[in-house]
């Protein structure tokens, strides 16, 4: 390479990162050449002679690729020889070099050292030569860039790379564990000594600008600390193995680092004396690693006493100085350290170390503090509340003389905390813009999560702190209704306040914990509760009555608080209304419940619940959200057994099952409720077909839908039928159909809805397909029931011998699809082509995979007595599947799998009618199917293997008989007579060199493929025996292994053939991957 060549180079490298589109698509072209193995030498050149950051990024990139890919092909002198340029080019040039390139350089490093590991005890010693010659005191900068270089080599081998199995990563990942990663570590400990010392001695401060170059290396030596700590200490998480996973699985040889060494005492000591918040946040996430390390890594209580101990007075003088933690980042580490602790370390363990009690004094004080930190708490509150319910929940096992302090701080941790709680309603409601945690729904989840357990630890004290805390409040939202002269912000402040109370009630009910009161006074406790959110209810009606019409749509307050009371619901139905309740009447919620608001079983109360999602329906029609938290309470009641039961008694459910049509129920009008639509008719389907129903009760609780039914019957003059109105209608309609038909679940119901709707009604599909086939949004609800109308499941969908209606229902269904197959075939993609077109089609192919598997029609008589239906359909289907380019099949899971579930059933039960498509059309089913081989998702790439496998072994059978079929499918392969060396030379490259889960369905196929054409298979052979090279070790062995794979195998494809060859080939890939 010339000097003209390499500034040619340099300017496609500027190019193809630069701004300007179509330079940068000439740069690739012409860059595109760097990608094969020949062009190795020349971009080598490239890094010893460029100066330019852009093309040692690409040619450093490059290089990246192809060692990756070409491995086993480079000499290995010239892997040595590599690596000690790179080394010796950082040595010289790190510090001048932007930061990308050199991010560039260390993954390349990393890669070569994680590639060559298990070959070559050069790559296994470059560790010990990095922190030789990098790692000097006298010389930070130098030390930053060896340090640097081994936090990358560690993430390297921490990452599962390209053309690596997982078990090959694991291999390597331990080697490297076993003999690098605890030396790499202690290089950081000695780093950061030195720097404490010069600390320590100088008496600066890192945190001062002055000592730039010192601040950089402690952040190097912490960040390396940090990547030793998170590695996959056990090699099976790669890329996950980071603290979140729980347990750090230090191996024994560490030992010493924690229980000899001063390695806990040095993170306190930097912590102590550090300024810069990012090195403090640093020293905090290592130190929540370590506080996680296995608990049977120390030799015995005293030492894991001792450890535990070191941590206690470290956060104690965190907590007493509050050093550090005016960050907001640092407060958020540390947080999580308070909650980590809890977690490793048993109560027990707490209470014997010297300064327990100290450090729960002031963790509590801490607590309280941090609720009334509005701004910051925000994030890290889970993380305060997880303590001490970490805390409380160990208490009933504690076995010590030492006590736990607990009931002094508990009771008042969860009063502050709800007070808190108020306080951020307060604030809320008089500023718009502060960030509201009632919005982020995890964090509030996680909260109560937590809070429920601190309350039942002391029931009695903490029950009776919400009783006063919620009182006052309710009476006040009590005045301001009944007199309706309360400010909008008032009421926002309140509605706000009684949404936090309702949301901590819900969870306490919900969730039952170890408590120092008896069952009994639990329960009646929850009934006081309880009582207090019921009372809610009739006010919130009376001040939605006052609103004028959906005037409160946009009102935050009102949305957070029926959210609430939803959450209490469904908590209390879980608690007390669900099937673990034996005698309901006996319990002590009910009769409290009596005294206080008349509320004596399960059925009033229930009649409460099933009233207000009635109201809510109604009311709320326009807000999307509060109707499907509504639905899902409703389901959720109608899918219990005890309180689906006593649903159905309800007159309230009775009213609902014959009057729920939009007149009624205002919601099913809204667009944006269609989902919701479906939920509703489900659920009600659950209700009706719960005890004994009839004919009768069916068509009594159909005939709200039949006005629409009707009118939509009515209409033919297809004009008409474009109209607007019957367009929204029409998808409303099939949207409450889906929920019925969903909702018949066995032969009976399934019945009942077929005879009311196939005759009468069948027909407005028929109408529409031909009328709204361009219209994506009548078509998606249109075809998504008729792919719930045709699905056999329980085997629902089961006519008498002697009916037509299986026939009839199919003929019906090939009408639809093909209707709107016919004219989809011409409309064109505007801009979104999955929502336009690809998925409807992917629909369709969904509907035709139910039909053709469902066993409710005989489709031998299509052909019996010329009936063109199973033809059109598929000829129609097929021609809409395969007009979607491959890629963007596969760009698309929902439609990739529609598209290989159809293939397998129709290469299971219709080999013979996909045979005779058109020769084009049936090679570039056979290219899809060989594309579809090497997918990800395992099952689908399973049906792809069956669907080979079922087409060949009917070509072999058929070839044995010489029949018209054989000859057939002989006249399609010639055209393309590499279509099977292909695919078998793709099924050996998958098992030799791919992760491989599915090769019992691999196997299969495989045999078929070496059957029919044994003379490919043996020069396939030769050729991977050739391509090892002068390698004859390993050349005998791969002979060896391929004899193997074919012994005691008959070359036919009968049972004991297809067993025996699967069993050799696991041996195989075996025998092959441990030594290619």
């Amino acid at each position: 390479m010339n000097e003209n060549d390499l500034r040619k180079f340099e300017q496609l490298s500027e190019a193809i990162y630069g701004p300007n589109d179509n330079d940068r698509k000439e740069a690739e072209r012409q860059l595109s050449m760097f990608q094969k193995l020949d062009n190795y030498p020349k971009l080598l050149l490239i890094l010893d002679k460029s100066t330019n950051s852009q093309a040692l990024f690409f040619a450093s990139t490059q290089i990246t690729k192809i060692i990756t890919n070409h491995w086993n092909t480079i000499n290995n002198d010239k892997k040595t020889d590599l690596r000690n340029y790179l080394i010796t080019y950082l040595a010289k040039n790190a510090y001048n070099i932007p930061k990308f390139v050199l991010l560039s350089f260390l993954q390349l490093i990393g890669r070569i050292t994680k590639l060559g590991w298990l070959e070559d005890q050069n790559t296994r010693d470059l560790p010990d030569l990095i922190k030789k010659y990098f790692i000097q005191v006298n010389n930070p900068q130098l030390s930053v860039v060896g340090l640097t270089m081994l936090n990358n080599i560690i993430q390297e081998m921490n990452t599962l790379t390209t053309r690596k199995s997982l078990t090959q990563h694991r291999k390597i990942a331990v080697s490297f564990r076993d003999l690098a990663l605890r030396g790499i570590f202690e290089t950081s400990l000695s780093t950061l000594k030195d720097i404490l010392r010069n600390i320590n001695g100088t008496g600066l401060s890192i945190g001062n600008n002055l000592n730039q170059q010192n601040e950089t290396l402690c952040d190097e030596s912490l960040e390396l600390a940090l990547s030793a700590l998170r590695f996959d200490f056990v090699g099976i998480f790669p890329d996950e193995s980071t603290e979140d996973i729980g347990t750090i699985q230090i191996p024994s040889a560490w030992r010493p680092l924690f229980e000899e060494s001063d390695t806990l005492e040095l993170f306190w000591n930097l912590y102590a004396c550090l300024k810069t918040p990012k090195l403090l946040k640093n020293i905090l996430q290592i130190l929540v690693l370590l506080c996680s390390i296995r608990r049977s890594l120390f030799t015995g209580d005293e030492e894991r006493k001792q450890f535990l101990s070191k941590f206690i007075d470290g956060m104690s003088n965190v907590l007493k100085l509050r050093h550090g933690l005016n960050d907001q980042d640092t407060y958020h580490e540390f947080c999580r350290l308070l909650a980590r602790i809890k977690s490793n370390f048993q109560l027990n363990e707490f209470v014997a170390c010297k300064n327990y009690v100290q450090w729960l004094d002031l963790s509590a004080t801490f607590s309280t503090e941090s609720f009334k930190s509005l701004e910051w708490s925000h994030q890290a509150i889970y993380y305060i509340l997880n303590l001490w319910s970490r805390l409380v929940a160990s208490k009933p096992y504690l076995k010590s003389e030492h006590e736990s302090y607990l009931e002094k701080y508990v009771p008042e941790i969860c009063k502050q905390y709800i007070i808190s709680r108020l306080e951020y309603a307060r604030a809320c409601a008089l500023d718009d813009c502060m960030d509201n945690p009632l919005d982020h729904k995890e964090n509030l989840d996680e909260q109560l999560d937590a809070i429920p357990q601190l309350i039942h630890f002391d029931y009695k004290i903490s029950g009776q702190q919400l009783y006063e805390l919620f009182d006052p409040v309710l009476i006040m939202y009590q005045e301001c209704i009944n007199n309706g002269v309360a400010s909008i912000e008032l009421l926002r402040e309140i509605e706000l306040k009684l949404t936090w109370l309702t949301y901590i009630i819900g969870s306490v009910i919900g969730k039952r914990f170890v408590s120092s009161v008896s069952t009994e006074e639990a329960e009646i406790m929850d009934a006081n509760l309880s009582a207090r959110i019921l009372k809610i209810i009739p006010f919130l009606d009376n001040r939605l009555k006052r609103y004028a019409h959906y005037s409160y749509i946009n009102d935050e307050g009102l949305h957070h608080l029926e959210f609430a009371l939803l959450f209490f619901m469904k908590n209390f139905k879980k608690a007390y209304l669900g099937d673990s309740m034996s005698n309901p009447t006996a319990s002590k919620v009910f009769t409290r419940l009596n005294e206080l608001l008349s509320i004596g079983d399960q059925l009033p109360l229930l009649n409460i619940f099933i009233g207000k999602i009635a109201s809510n329906l109604k009311i709320w029609a326009r807000n999307d959200a509060i109707v499907t938290e509504t639905m899902l309470l409703f389901d959720d009641i109608a899918s219990g057994y005890s309180s689906s039961k006593l649903a159905s008694k309800l007159d309230a459910t009775k009213y609902l099952l014959t009057n729920h049509g939009p007149e009624n129920f205002p919601f099913l009008n809204e667009i944006t409720n269609l989902r919701q639509r479906t939920a509703f008719y489900r659920t009600l389907c659950k209700l009706l077909f719960l005890q004994n129903y009839s004919e009768d009760d069916f068509l009594a609780f159909i005939k709200p839908l039949e006005v629409i039914s009707d009118k939509l019957s009515s209409i033919n003059n297809p004009e008409q039928f474009k109209q607007d109105s019957v367009k929204n209608a029409l998808i409303g309609w099939c949207r409450d159909l889906r929920g019925v038909v969903v909702g018949c679940t066995n032969k009976r119901t399934y019945t009942f809805f077929f005879d009311w709707f196939f005759d009468k009604y069948s027909g407005i599909l028929e109408k529409a397909a031909q009328v709204w086939y361009d219209n994506q949004f009548v078509m998606n609800s249109l075809l998504k029931f008729l792919s719930d109308f045709v699905l056999n499941k329980n085997q629902r969908i089961a006519f008498s011998y002697s009916s037509p209606h299986g026939i009839l229902m199919f003929k019906k269904t090939s009408s639809i699809l093909t209707n709107y197959g016919q004219r989809l075939n011409n409309v064109p993609i505007r801009k979104e082509p999955y929502e336009e077109k690809y998925k409807g089609i992917c629909t369709s192919m969904n509907i035709l995979s139910r039909c053709l598997a469902g066993k409710y029609c005989n489709f031998g008589v299509f052909e019996l007595y010329n009936d063109p239906a199973l033809n059109d359909v598929l000829n129609t289907v097929m021609r809409l599947a395969l007009g979607i380019p491959l890629s963007e099949i596969l760009a698309y899971p929902k439609l990739m799998k529609a598209y290989y579930g159809l293939m397998e059933i129709l290469f299971q039960e219709h080999t013979q009618t996909i045979i005779k498509f058109e020769t084009p059309v049936f090679l570039q089913i056979l290219h899809s199917l060989e594309e579809g081989v090497g997918l990800e998702d395992l099952s689908l790439s399973s049906q792809v293997c069956s669907c080979l496998d079922n087409l060949f072994t009917f070509y072999y059978y058929q070839a044995k008989k010489n029949t018209q079929d054989a000859q057939v499918l002989m006249n399609h392969l010639k055209q393309n007579e590499s279509v099977i060396p292909n695919m078998l030379t793709q099924f050996f490259r998958i098992i030799m060199f791919e992760e491989c889960g599915n090769q019992w369905s691999l196997s299969r196929t495989m045999l078929v493929l070496i059957v029919l054409n044994p003379g490919f298979f043996e020069d396939l052979k030769q050729r991977i025996i050739a391509s090892i090279g002068t390698d004859q070790e390993r050349a005998l062995k791969i002979t060896e292994a391929f004899d193997k794979l074919m012994e005691g195998v008959d070359m036919n494809l009968e049972s004991k053939a297809r067993d025996k060859f699967t069993g050799n080939l696991i041996t195989f890939r075996q025998d092959v991957r441990n030594f290619l």
